[in-house]
């Protein structure tokens, strides 16, 4: 029955490095900008008074492996370097999401990336515990490069550019 269930929780964690400064790093970490460096990402923004990432915004989108997603940012600390997101899927689990970035000794940003998996359901603890430490470093891994590449180029991009560009056609 209902009442024997016993929900699983497991962590899991990553901490990797962006060659870019993390004023260009961490405004990435955001619903609507995720379009620009995730493949074939798509979130819609459900509240945003910004029309950005902020405390208390609310996206929903769908998860390859877990289905529809619905992510609260429950803490959005741009001056401290955190985010942290609640992430609801229904029937199966909730994640924590949490973020935390630092400046890098010789420029750059460090990022550590921990999500927290709660089953709410018999077939949410056995997708949960099918996240293994290799999968979600391979998962992880790879929403690091991405950060990393696009980030690097728009830095690149930045430096190169003189503050007059963008202004034709206006």
């Amino acid at each position: 029955s209902a009442n024997d269930f016993v929900a699983s929780r497991v962590t899991r964690s990553l901490c990797f490095d962006v060659d870019a400064s993390p004023k260009t790093v961490f405004p990435l970490l955001c619903p609507v900008r995720e379009r620009e460096w995730i493949d074939g990402w798509k979130a819609e923004v459900v509240y945003s008074e910004s029309g950005l990432v902020e405390d208390g915004c609310i996206f929903r989108t769908e998860n390859p492996l877990l289905g529809e997603a619905i992510y609260v940012t429950s803490r959005y600390e741009q001056e401290a370097g955190r985010v942290e997101f609640v992430v609801f899927f229904p029937g199966t689990c909730v994640q924590k999401l949490d973020i935390a970035r630092s400046s890098r000794a010789g420029g750059g940003t460090s990022l550590s990336w921990t999500r927290t998996y709660t089953g709410l359901s018999t077939a949410g603890n056995a997708l949960i515990e099918g996240i293994t430490e290799e999968a979600y470093r391979r998962q992880t891994a790879a929403l690091a490069q991405s950060l990393a590449r696009y980030a690097t180029r728009l830095e690149n991009e930045l430096r190169r550019s003189p503050p007059e560009a963008g202004r034709d056609g206006e």
